[in-house]
C-alpha cells in the first residue's frame, strides 16, 4: 500500500512481544505481495468448514494466559493419559497472582508486556523445586524476577508420584491486544518451539544437560554481549542494519494505528482501515516502519 504523508517517518508498532508491541499488529495478515496467502506455522487444529482466518480476539483487560500452543509440555511423567491437560489446568487456576502483580506494574509501566517461556521442576510431592527462564520476549529484568518468585510458589499436588518437568509459555497482554495473532506470530517466528526443544532435550543454553539459562546466568551473558557489542559501534550499526531491514507487503485484519515516531506516546498520523496493504519498509527497534 502507499501511505503517503510527506517525509514524516511512519512508523507501527511490530508483532513481537515486547515493549512497543503491535499497534499494528493484530491487523496485519499473511497475505504477500502476489496476494496467496503466505505459509503459517500456526498447528491449531483447524475443523472442516471453518475458515482459515482467525477470528478477532481483543484482550478485555490487562491479562496474563498460558499459551500451550506455543511449546507447553510436561516430561518426566511414566504415565501421560491426560496428565498434560491436568497440569495445564492447574496452571491455569494459579495465575491470579501474576495476573495481581502484572495488574500493579503495568500501571507504573505502560509499556510492559510480552511472553516467556518458563521451566519449573516439580517434586513428586507437587511442590515446584525450580523455576527457570527460558530466552523470552519480556525485557525488564526485574519483572522476570517477581515473575519466577511467583510461579515458585505453584503447588501440584496429588498431580503425578512422579517428578516432572514443565515448560509453560505464557503471554502477558495489554488491554486491546488480538490475544490469536500473537499466538500467530510467535508460532511464525518459531522462537518458543525452538527453546522448548532445546529444553526438552537438555541443549539450551551452554552448560550440557541445563534444561535452561538461570536468570543470572541469562543477564550476564546478555551484558557481556553489550559490552562486546559497544567495542565497536561501526559494527553493530553494519550487522543492525542488515539484519532489522525488511521489505514486505501486508494486509490489515482490522483498523490499526499509524504514528510519527516508534512511540506509543507519540503523535497519530492516520487510522488505517481493515484491508489495506501496507508494505514494511524496515524494523525500528520494536516497531514496524512503512
Amino acid at each position: 500500500m502507499s501511505l503517503t504523508l510527506s517525509k514524516s517517518i511512519v512508523v507501527v508498532a511490530a508483532c513481537t512481544m515486547a515493549a512497543g508491541l503491535i499497534l499494528l499488529g493484530y491487523g496485519v495478515g499473511a497475505k504477500s505481495r502476489n496476494g496467496q496467502d503466505s505459509p503459517r506455522k500456526n498447528g491449531r487444529p483447524e475443523s472442516k468448514g471453518e475458515k482459515t482466518e482467525s477470528k478477532w480476539n481483543p484482550a478485555l483487560g490487562n491479562i496474563v494466559i498460558i499459551a500451550p500452543e506455543l511449546g507447553f509440555s510436561v516430561a518426566g511423567l511414566k504415565e501421560q493419559n491426560g496428565r498434560e491437560a491436568r497440569f495445564s489446568k492447574a496452571i491455569e487456576n494459579q495465575l491470579m497472582g501474576l495476573r495481581q502483580i502484572y495488574q500493579v506494574e503495568v500501571e507504573k509501566k505502560p509499556a510492559l508486556m510480552g511472553s516467556i517461556l518458563l521451566q519449573l521442576a516439580v517434586a513428586p510431592s507437587g511442590n515446584v523445586t525450580q523455576a527457570k527462564e527460558l530466552p523470552s520476549h519480556l525485557t525488564d529484568y526485574d519483572f522476570k524476577k517477581m515473575i519466577l518468585a511467583e510461579v515458585s510458589k505453584w503447588k501440584f499436588p496429588e498431580m503425578s508420584s512422579d517428578a516432572a518437568r514443565i515448560n509453560c509459555p505464557l503471554l502477558f497482554v495489554r488491554e486491546g491486544m488480538d490475544i490469536n495473532t500473537l499466538i500467530q506470530w510467535e508460532k511464525a517466528l518459531n522462537f518458543f518451539e525452538e527453546q522448548a526443544s532445546l529444553a526438552q532435550n537438555g541443549n539450551q543454553g551452554k552448560a550440557p544437560g541445563n534444561a535452561g539459562y538461570s536468570l543470572a546466568a541469562a543477564r550476564q551473558e546478555q551484558g557481556d554481549a553489550e559490552a562486546k557489542q559497544d567495542l565497536d559501534p561501526a559494527r553493530q550499526r553494519q550487522q543492525k542494519s542488515a539484519t532489522r531491514t525488511v521489505v514486505e507487503v501486508y494486509e490489515l485484519r482490522s483498523a490499526a494505528t499509524v504514528r510519527k515516531q516508534p512511540s506509543f506516546a507519540a503523535s497519530s498520523l492516520a487510522r488505517v482501515a481493515p484491508g489495506t496493504k501496507v508494505k514494511v519498509v524496515g524494523v525500528r527497534g520494536d516497531w514496524l516502519e512503512i
